[in-house]
């Protein structure tokens, strides 16, 4: 069941995951997949990448060891990059293929590293697809626009871009949308997932009291400055400014870009948005992102640049330009067309 990968690589078997090409030197496998046009290494994770322990194993069985589950989060950052540069033709967190730096934990964690194309992940809950394909969007977005490391309004549109591309590439991996939520699929209660990109106010949790870190309740906002909306700049830091709650303003934009809807918004502002598609809608998403994202935009930003984007890919007043803005109406941002 081997074959050769690229000269120096092999087709290793890990079971349901399916196929992990890898690095092939002095009779061992090591979790390093380069040439072609990924660039990765896993390896069990210290405290920095120099003192992290490089994986190796015997042979292509990656199910027979201690080592499954990085294995598994090594593959599925190969799924991450395959996504990107397969749908967007973007090669890699900063677009031309530099090394993705993999650090795998005990500790039930899961965050981007900054500048060092360093993903960390750990723990079942967060060893997920796209848990790990939302860690590796953080580097895209760091690299495209820098958004990486920012909060309030800012930082809530990378988690939203991450969250979006995070269930984007769980569908490219799947072949079907199983669900609009992210995370779930670690989570230990299936009830209690992260985050909805379809119902936010039933999922996730915000600050009732935005002073009190330790409070918290079910929901996220759903509206621009609606129902469980983080308010920012309150002199207080929870969540860095309520970046992972604020979150699902733009998550729901793009759910009913894809697929429509129509109600009353927490505004009291009626909407009707038909749906686009999942694959427009994330064509427009990676222009946006890409193009007209900067290091500071924030949500009307966003709407302007997701606009712009439709125009430029689908024409001025074309069938998806009308509904990219009556989808930001939705949401609370902006009028309809």
């Amino acid at each position: 069941n081997v074959n050769n990968y690229n000269n120096q690589q092999t087709l290793l078997d890990i079971g349901y995951n399916g196929d992990l090409p890898c690095f092939f030197s002095n009779n061992c496998y090591q979790l390093l997949t380069k040439g072609s046009y990924r660039n990765i290494e896993t390896r069990n994770w210290g405290t920095e990448w120099s003192n992290s322990q490089e994986e190796f194993h015997d042979d292509q069985d990656w199910t027979d060891c201690s080592c499954d589950d990085i294995a598994s989060v090594h593959w599925y950052v190969q799924q991450s990059w395959d996504y990107f540069n397969n749908i967007h033709s973007w090669n890699g967190m900063d677009g031309i293929g530099s090394r993705t730096q993999v650090g795998v934990t005990s500790q039930t964690d899961a965050k981007y590293g900054g500048n060092l194309y360093t993903i960390i992940v750990g723990g079942i809950v967060r060893q997920t697809l796209d848990v790990v394909a939302h860690e590796f969007t953080h580097g895209v977005t760091e690299h495209s626009s820098q958004l990486y490391g920012t909060d309030n309004e800012t930082g809530a549109l990378d988690e939203s871009f991450a969250d979006i591309f995070g269930v984007l590439t769980e569908r490219y991996v799947e072949g079907n949308m199983n669900d609009w939520r992210i995370g779930e699929d670690g989570n230990p209660d299936p009830d209690l997932p992260v985050r909805s990109l379809q119902d936010p106010n039933n999922d996730y949790f915000h600050y009732p009291d935005p002073t009190d870190c330790n409070n918290t309740a079910p929901g996220q906002p759903d509206t621009y400055e609606g129902q469980f909306w983080y308010p920012i700049n309150t002199g207080d830091n929870c969540d860095d400014g309520g970046e992972h709650v604020n979150a699902g303003v733009q998550n729901h934009w793009f759910y009913l870009l894809a697929v429509g809807g129509s109600g009353t918004n927490d505004n009291g502002w009626n909407y009707n948005v038909q749906g686009i598609g999942i694959d427009k809608a994330a064509k427009i998403t990676f222009y946006n992102l890409i193009n007209h994202i900067q290091g500071n935009s924030e949500y009307e930003d966003a709407r302007q640049g997701a606009i712009q984007a439709a125009k430029a890919i689908y024409g001025y007043c074309s069938f998806e330009h009308r509904q990219t803005q009556n989808a930001w109406h939705a949401v609370g941002i902006g009028d309809d067309d």
